[in-house]
């Protein structure tokens, strides 16, 4: 996850981190080339300016190729195996279940043959919004009254829940979280009980108190180190208004539903909101990771936050770094940060050098370091070899534009740059598979060979 920009926002009637105003005129945009920061912005979503890191990572291997200046040479991009197109709907995604990539359109589910690109089984869903285990997709289709919430495992079946209301939902264990409301202007997250063929029953619902804002749905889930967060997709195509390109996140503890500050990832930028939760210290909010849940022996409280691996929600710290954690391997983390032997990033200057790391977080030791000068972070999805991370480049000038650049084929356990695929606008959906890294765009599914 990188910060470069953050959006950071609460809402009205809300405290916002340390005490210090959240209002400005800093409208940070989504997507290949920012809004126009002279927007007006609404009073209820607000945002601060200043607030962002940019991150990044490069290749530095022994051996590698060199061009004729001698400098390192840019991975070769993957192979092309096949490609797939379908009508993209509310909420354009794509897993990999089993080892199928799935995708989710106007129209349903489809899952594909990873080494031809046939399909291999469809799901008729209303224009469905899904989150993925590795086990099973949870896909909130239809909507109001007719809403339903339906979970698909990797051979195509489907086993439906009636759910009135709900926009979005995410397994939490053997519970559900759901958000909905936001179209109405009175969002709300909330974890439910499956309970037979029954309603299901309410552990606790969230409703913070918001401002009515423009027509939008929750169209995205993370359930991750007992934060569950609900979100709505950027609009990338908005000219202007309050909602312009940023998301709107609500989150709440997976155990109790008290708020909590809301993370979310996009493609080069973080967005961060702090609904009813008052002296949250920046830095040290609990971060959602790629992977499975972390589990660090002697440790089982333990967060992962951009100052470090706390030993629990606010506690001491166990390992100290500065940067964004991307994902959890064993007892190591790797995250993404400012190269500590490089200059100080300054707003005169767009250079930027960055350091992705992987520290052995019982003992400190560096695993591995690559450094690059772009911008860096989530959407990260991983499998077994291969961890994919989003490369953009931030332009400093009246009107900071973050441009998406390339996605990288980094090796987790040894840090080797597999592979470099130039992008020039902002993937709908990513995703990584045993063989294949999936890039769906415009509705255009495309399966790389990842070796």
């Amino acid at each position: 996850m990188s910060k470069g920009p953050v959006e950071e926002f609460a809402l009205d009637g809300a405290g916002s981190p340390e005490g210090e105003s959240s209002a400005g005129p800093d409208s940070s945009g989504q997507g290949p080339a920012g809004p126009d920061r002279r927007r007006r912005v609404s009073p209820g979503w607000r945002h601060r300016p200043g607030l962002w890191v940019a991150l990044a990572v490069v290749l530095v291997v022994v051996g590698a190729a060199v061009s004729p200046q001698g400098e390192p040479l840019e991975p070769r991009p993957p192979d092309t195996a096949w490609t797939a197109s379908t009508e993209p709907g509310r909420a354009p995604g794509i897993w990999v279940l089993g080892d199928r990539p799935v995708i989710a359109a106007a129209d349903g589910l489809t899952a594909f043959d990873p080494a031809t690109g046939e399909p291999a089984w469809t799901v008729d869903l209303d224009d469905p919004a899904c989150t993925a285990t590795t086990d099973a997709l949870t896909c909130t289709h239809g909507e109001g009254e007719d809403a339903s919430i339906a979970t698909i495992d990797p051979a195509g079946e489907a086993t439906e829940q009636p759910f009135p209301g709900a926009d979005v939902a995410a397994t939490a264990g053997e519970d559900l979280i759901v958000g909905g409301g936001a179209t109405d202007g009175e969002p709300w997250i909330g974890r439910y009980t499956v309970t037979g063929s029954g309603s299901p029953a309410q552990v606790w619902r969230y409703e913070p108190e918001v401002p009515s804002e423009p027509a939008v749905r929750f169209s995205a889930a993370t359930v991750s180190q007992g934060v569950a967060t609900v979100f709505t997709e950027p609009d990338r195509q908005a000219e202007s208004g309050p909602l312009g390109n940023f998301v709107i996140p609500i989150a709440a503890a997976v155990g109790t539903g008290e708020a909590m500050p809301a993370i979310v990832q996009t493609f080069g930028r973080v967005s961060i909101s702090f609904p009813g939760t008052e002296g949250v210290e920046m830095g040290r909010q609990v971060s959602p990771l790629s992977g499975p849940e972390p589990a660090i022996p002697g440790y089982p409280d333990a967060v992962f936050t951009s100052v470090g691996v706390l030993d629990t929600v606010g506690g001491e710290p166990i390992l100290e770094y500065v940067g964004d954690p991307l994902m959890a391997i064993g007892n190591d983390i790797i995250y993404v940060g400012p190269d500590p032997d490089a200059a100080p990033f300054s707003e005169e200057s767009v250079e930027v050098a960055i350091r992705v790391e992987r520290v052995d977080i019982g003992t400190g030791e560096s695993q591995w370091q690559l450094d690059r000068d772009q911008v860096l972070g989530c959407p990260c999805p991983a499998s077994t070899d291969t961890l994919v991370l989003a490369a953009s480049e931030f332009t400093n000038n009246e009107f900071p534009e973050i441009n998406p650049v390339g996605l990288l084929g980094i090796d987790p356990e040894t840090g080797r740059h597999h592979w470099t695929l130039p992008i020039s606008t902002t993937p709908d959906a990513i995703a990584a598979g045993p063989n294949h890294v999936y890039l769906l765009t415009d509705g255009i599914l495309t399966a790389y060979e990842n070796r």
